[in-house]
């Protein structure tokens, strides 16, 4: 689909320069981007390293162990055990 946003240029230039760095086009930089902040909104107060294990799973099996992980911390496990968990 390709939707016309207004942006400011700093914000795309942004996008460009990060997004060749990372080997992105300026729309995934921008999709990438907006996929971290719905994972952030969608499990708040998520540890920012949990966050590409959520973005980047591959298979069911992936994405219950990121969410098994963020579960454990939510009821207070300890860090030695989600060391374990990760």
């Amino acid at each position: 689909m390709i939707v016309r946003m207004n942006i400011e240029d700093s914000f795309y230039y942004e996008a460009e320069e990060i997004g060749l760095l990372e080997g992105r086009s300026v729309e995934a930089q921008f999709e990438f981007w907006a996929r971290v902040g719905q994972c952030i909104q969608d499990f708040p107060g998520i540890p920012t390293h949990l966050i590409p294990d959520f973005l980047y799973c591959n298979g069911e099996e992936a994405t219950n162990a990121a969410f098994l992980t963020y579960s454990k911390l939510q009821d207070g496990a300890n860090k030695t055990e989600l060391d374990k968990i990760s």
